[in-house]
């Protein structure tokens, strides 16, 4: 059976524009650590918040001190990407810092 040319040809890549959204109830965090977990299709980005103890006298730093109690690092978000969408936002990533340019700006 002979192929007509519309069943030679590849489909028309579809390109959909995002309507960006920030749900109001969202709540925004401070991340001062990250860690990366590397699986065989992606990898999971973790950020955390460590919160230093307020500490008012020199006698509570004395104390801290001595204590050597360790901070806790909250996970504060975990996100999977896929490797090449990872690449993707490392380039960006890279560009925004080179640059000094905000991020809208580099996704023009």
């Amino acid at each position: 059976m002979k192929k007509t040319r519309e069943e030679n040809q590849e489909p028309e890549e579809l390109i959909l524009e995002l309507n960006w959204r920030i749900p109001e109830a969202i709540i925004s965090r401070y991340a001062t650590n990250m860690m990366i977990q590397e699986t065989p299709q992606e990898y999971i980005l973790m950020f955390f918040e460590a919160r230093p103890p307020l500490l008012l006298t020199q006698a509570e730093v004395e104390a801290q001190r001595e204590q050597r109690t360790p901070l806790d690092a909250v996970c504060v978000s975990r996100i999977i990407i896929t490797r090449d969408r990872l690449q993707s936002f490392v380039e960006v990533l890279k560009r925004v810092v080179d640059k000094g340019e905000s991020p809208l700006e580099a996704n023009e």
